[in-house]
């Protein structure tokens, strides 16, 4: 299955960046992800995860371990920030040949729509087309569901 890929970027003014292994939340972000119960400092262990999912065939790299260790197992109006059973490695390797770069599940919305990360830190949204956002603050501020406390 093959789906369009849109390309969204340049909308939030203030940008998170992963940088090396530790991502820095913007302001946005941020408030975003306080309403899931984020703290600064917040660090999961997801070495035994992150184990599992590689003998399972995905790549785990830096800005997707950078993220996931600070948001696993938040909630956010509909969505749920994990890695695991979250799309079919299948499913994900059609997207990725659209993007001719790997992606790995951070999340999902609805219990359906699943969000990925790639290697430099770019978020996508799969629905019926795969959407690429060029930050965390260009995601979050299209996903509306995010921003309606912030």
């Amino acid at each position: 299955m093959y789906w369009p890929i849109e390309v969204r970027s340049g909308t939030a003014q203030s940008t998170s960046t992963v940088s090396g292994m530790q991502l820095e939340f913007s302001e946005l972000a941020r408030r975003a992800f306080e309403q899931g119960g984020w703290f600064e400092g917040r660090r999961v262990d997801l070495t035994d995860v992150f184990a599992r999912m590689e003998r399972q065939g995905w790549t785990v790299f830096d800005a997707a371990r950078s993220f996931l260790e600070q948001v696993h197992g938040l909630t956010i109006s509909d969505t749920v920030f994990q890695c695991e059973h979250i799309a079919d490695r299948w499913e994900v390797r059609s997207a990725e040949r659209l993007t001719l770069t790997p992606l790995f599940p951070i999340g999902m919305e609805s219990g359906w729509l699943p969000y990925f990360i790639d290697a430099t830190g770019r978020f996508y949204w799969l629905d019926s087309d795969l959407a690429m956002y060029a930050s965390l603050d260009d995601f979050l501020a299209r996903r509306q569901s995010f921003l309606l406390q912030v």
